[in-house]
């Protein structure tokens, strides 16, 4: 398995430096392949890509960005080579970078862009809440 996981009703990943737990509901990065996912882990368990075949341990990520349609996709477990657990501190902390991005710059903007630059923070910090 590519990135150590083990499966029981969570996954848990166990590496050199510390142990982590996803469960069904936690907002998660993932990358499988060359293909990135964003979403909510919404089921953890085995999967079958055809019917007769092995059932793989697999988790179905809600990949839904809007509130008219949904999306999802199923990924195996031995496909995943990286898995993050996207909670309010995470993108709390990508917020404050930006935050000292824009203050090592702020004397250099004009007023436009100061205004616009205050704009586009409340817009991801409102994008975050909704997503915790």
């Amino acid at each position: 398995m590519g990135f150590n996981l083990e499966v029981q009703n969570y996954l848990l990943h166990k590496d050199e430096e510390k142990i982590m737990g996803y469960f069904a509901g936690d907002n998660v990065i993932c990358e499988a392949g060359r293909k990135r996912y964003v979403g909510k882990i919404a089921s953890i368990g085995y999967y079958r890509e055809e019917e007769g075949a092995e059932p793989r341990q697999a988790i179905y990520i809600d990949t839904t960005k809007g509130r008219k349609s949904y999306s999802g996709e199923v990924i195996m477990l031995d496909d995943i080579t990286y898995l993050y657990n996207d909670t309010a501190e995470y993108k709390s902390e990508a917020v404050g970078e930006l935050i000292d991005i824009l203050h090592d710059k702020w004397d250099c903007l004009t007023e436009q862009e100061k205004d616009r630059a205050g704009k586009i923070l409340m817009w991801f910090w409102n994008l975050a809440e909704q997503k915790s």
